[in-house]
């Protein structure tokens, strides 16, 4: 198994991306959410977080898992983004610190992704199948950019996205209701204060050549 070494960050290169499985994490949601949200084939046209949003609103409004269903929303959509765009990285960027870091991003995704769905279904909360239409945005934005341009871009999307993350992931582990959500939010945590540090380091690599 190779190691690859950027400045003082080591991470490993475990499985290639393909789009088969981007595909496989996407389907994962998907299932877990399947039968909840009534809508025909996912599109740019309806948000799939706000219907989430309202699906669960439905079920929690004034609940003790009101806050809780939210954050898991938040999270699936989190995720499906990602996801897709650590797959975009392996085709559109020039650096290899870049794919490397979408590679990472997206194998930790995998158990994560899997175990959050799990967890959606046991509770009975809707997670959206397909990434929100502010999410998509900043995708199709993206998928048009190459080269060392796409390469900052990404950068700076890991870098920023990731401290609200970690913010919203922090909340609910201090101020959330569910303690096996709270507990699923403190392993993924984990692994976004790593893909935020790695992020960090990336950015002026990047910017010095």
């Amino acid at each position: 198994m190779k190691k690859i070494f950027t400045k003082n960050i080591v991470y490993k290169a475990i499985i290639p991306i393909t789009e088969a499985l981007v595909v496989f994490i996407i389907a994962v949601l998907f299932v877990f959410s399947k039968g909840r949200i009534e809508t025909p084939e996912a599109s740019a046209y309806y948000d799939s977080r706000s219907i989430a949003l309202e699906r669960n609103n439905e079920k929690f409004v004034d609940t003790d898992m009101e806050e809780d269903s939210k954050f898991m929303v938040a999270a699936a959509d989190i995720a499906l983004f990602e996801c897709q765009l650590a797959e975009l990285a392996q085709s559109n960027a020039a650096s290899q610190e870049v794919k490397q870091l979408s590679r990472k991003i997206m194998d930790d995704h995998i158990i994560s992704n899997i175990a959050l769905g799990a967890l959606a279904e046991r509770k009975n909360i809707t997670i959206p199948p397909v990434m929100s239409e502010r999410y998509k945005i900043k995708y199709d934005s993206l998928s048009k950019i190459n080269g060392p341009e796409f390469d900052k871009i990404y950068l700076g999307y890991m870098r920023e996205d990731h401290k609200k993350e970690l913010r919203k992931f922090q909340d609910e582990i201090d101020f959330g209701n569910d303690n096996d959500i709270k507990k699923w939010a403190n392993r993924a945590l984990v692994l976004l204060q790593n893909h935020a540090d790695i992020a960090e380091h990336g950015q002026p690599l990047l910017s010095s050549k």
